[in-house]
């Protein structure tokens, strides 16, 4: 596979002051944070307990809207089914991923590391419950996980007090996760390092050797990331410190990387920041301090970084702040827009997705959001708006689909419009698709009986599209082949069926055979059908 370098001006990519926003709920450190449509989740981790003066390890799961305002109002959420510390979290299509970690063990005052993970689904209302899924191939804890088109890798970590470089990696589903499986191993073994994803490269930064006694590492490698697994590493542009459990994120491409522990107990404010591309990691450049010095939790989304509470020797802090990318010049985008099925009937759904594409000749994979829009009646769920997810180095697209629903009498060809509101590193732009929305079809079934001398016909009529059906209404025509009186019948029920009932009076003669037909105009909603059968009359 062929791959081109995705450079930037990186003077131009320096984070703006940073920015003091809600507080966390604890004073926390450890925990891991995902982001998912607009929303940042925060796992576990290790608080304070006045009890022994020590730190403890919590269960608790707390969720928050992020924009570019800051972080909304912490609300609580579903807890993770055990206390964690040392685990790592990713987000996939709407779905929370959380691997290994140390939980507490009475018999062991440090703790138990788990190969243990665990899944959840995420949403605006917060984490839904929590499900056991593929253990890790081994009890792990401190490792790097990313996600990248449907696949989690994890690199390194601590096992049974000892760095590995061992890496594995998995599919991702609504189901959990698939098998692990072995890919290439890291270049030295390593826990604490942190690993950032972009455009099918996944890129690590510091680490240390061992639990104790190892200085941390400088030290930058990356490698391709696919189906298959993890590629050959390559090392790149050290670091400019030496440094383990640096908080870095990938956006606009570019990595930043926040605060991080040193050694000796010395840990940093300083915030770094170099351009991502297929070739590596460009030139690290100085951007400004985080307020304090720290090891802190950061996550990323359209530009902008947000860190969550943190550990600065020797207390625990809450603080969050954020700051933006201060981009100089934007890169032109276009938005493509596709609905399917383009013909629907109305209260059928069709799927709606929007690809973002970056037409510079130093493309960045875009981020942020799609809006959707019709300029007919009808609905869009479960919001109009998508979070975008990277394709390749110059594309993104929805994470999941958007369903519109065109109103009832809403026939016609309505445009769905798709309106991409850009970030620091991109413009917006729009596209438009059109849809054909025509009414719902129907059938109609005649069952004829004989009682006391007449026949009577009970006559239904049936919405058959697909999507939510509609009750069909108005009235039925009703003919015969005989020489018999018929009326017509009027429409009633509710769901998908009306049915009237309609009494065929014999003229007079001898027994025949006759066909009663009901034929249906349709209505404002429904086209029209029509039905029969044969009976004997007498």
């Amino acid at each position: 596979m062929a791959f081109s370098a995705i450079w930037i001006q990186t003077a131009s990519a320096a984070l703006s002051p940073w920015s003091g926003t809600t507080n966390y709920p604890l004073a926390i450190y450890g925990q891991r944070c995902v982001v998912s449509s607009g929303f940042v989740f925060c796992v576990g981790g290790i608080t304070d307990d006045p009890a022994t003066g020590n730190g403890k390890r919590v269960s608790a799961v707390y969720f928050a809207a992020i924009s570019s305002s800051g972080v909304g109002p912490w609300s609580a959420s579903t807890n993770y089914p055990l206390v964690i510390s040392g685990h790592d979290c990713i987000a996939n299509s709407g779905f929370v991923y959380c691997i290994g970690g140390d939980t507490d063990d009475p018999n062991n005052p440090s703790g138990r590391t788990l190969s243990d993970v665990y899944f959840a689904p995420l949403s605006p209302s917060g984490v839904g419950s929590w499900s056991a899924t593929t253990n890790y191939p081994t009890i792990i804890s401190a490792q790097s996980c990313v996600a990248s088109s449907g696949f989690v890798y994890c690199i390194g970590g601590s096992v049974v007090s000892s760095a590995t470089n061992a890496v594995y990696f998995a599919a991702l589903s609504s189901n959990g996760l698939g098998p692990w499986s072995a890919t290439t191993n890291y270049p030295t073994s390593s826990l604490g390092q942190s690993c950032v994803v972009s455009s099918e490269f996944v890129y690590c930064i510091g680490g240390t050797g061992s639990v104790v006694g190892t200085l941390p590492m400088s030290a930058v490698y990356f490698a391709t990331v696919s189906s298959s697994g993890v590629g050959p590493w390559s090392a790149t542009a050290d670091y400019p410190i030496f440094n383990s459990h640096p908080a870095c994120v990938a956006t606009s491409g570019s990595v930043y990387c926040i605060g991080a522990y040193r050694y000796n107990g010395d840990l940093s404010n300083a915030t770094y920041f170099a351009a991502l591309s297929s070739s590596g990691v460009g030139a690290w450049n100085a951007t400004t301090n985080y307020p304090t010095t720290i090891i802190t939790e950061c996550v990323a989304r359209a530009g902008f970084v947000y860190c969550i509470g943190g550990y600065n020797r020797p207390t625990f802090i809450s603080a969050v702040y954020f700051a933006s990318v201060t981009q100089v010049t934007q890169n032109v985008t276009s938005t493509a827009v596709t609905c399917s099925p383009s013909y629907v009937a109305v209260g059928q759904p069709a799927q709606c997705s929007a690809t973002v594409t970056d037409t510079s000749a130093t493309p960045i994979s875009p981020e942020g959001t799609v809006a959707f829009s019709s300029n007919s009646s009808g609905s869009f769920a479960p919001s109009n708006t998508c979070e975008l997810s990277s394709i390749n180095s110059s594309t993104a697209s929805c994470s999941s689909k958007v369903s519109y629903t065109p109103s009832p009498s809403a026939e016609g060809a309505p445009t769905i419009t798709g309106i991409y509101s850009g970030e620091p590193a991109h413009q917006g732009s729009s596209g438009t698709t059109s849809l054909t929305v025509e009414k719902r079809t129907s059938s109609t079934t005649v069952n004829c009986s004989k009682v006391k001398g007449n026949i009577v016909c009970t006559v239904t009529v049936t919405d058959t599209s697909p999507g939510t059906p509609m009750t069909p209404t108005g009235t039925v025509s009703m003919s015969s082949t005989g020489t018999g009186t018929l009326t017509s019948c009027a429409l009633s029920g509710i769901g998908s069926s009306g049915t009237c009932t309609v009494t065929y009076t014999p003229g007079k003669g001898k027994t025949s055979t006759v066909t009663i037909t009901g034929t249906y105009p349709g209505d404002v909603n429904h086209l029209g059908s029509s039905g029969s059968t044969t009976i004997r009359s007498f």
